[in-house]
């Protein structure tokens, strides 16, 4: 028997690879819903579907919440450095 080519190892492992790409990588849209689907199950089931999205929004809302006054927390202190920065500034002058 003869040995195989480089050609023939590299072939082989380009073959197994695709193999087992393709079972272990699902598909782009298996199990998803495309655009269309998914407004024609919401259109279908708007009404039960109601109360997760309300909450939803609840939660979405809290961390917006939390979010400024973070915001607002990080400009007062940078508002009070600068003061007291501008003091000292001030004081040496």
């Amino acid at each position: 028997m003869a040995k195989p080519t480089l050609e023939q190892r590299v072939a082989e492992l380009e073959r197994r690879v695709a193999e087992l790409s393709a079972k272990v990588i699902p598909e782009r849209n298996e199990g998803g819903m495309t655009g269309p689907d998914l407004i024609d199950y919401m259109q279908q089931h708007g009404e039960e579907l109601a109360p997760i999205f309300d909450e939803a929004m609840k939660l979405r809302q809290k961390d917006r919440e939390k979010a400024y006054r973070k915001f607002d927390r990080e400009e007062a202190r940078k508002a009070a450095r600068r003061q007291t920065s501008a003091a000292r500034q001030r004081a040496k002058t």
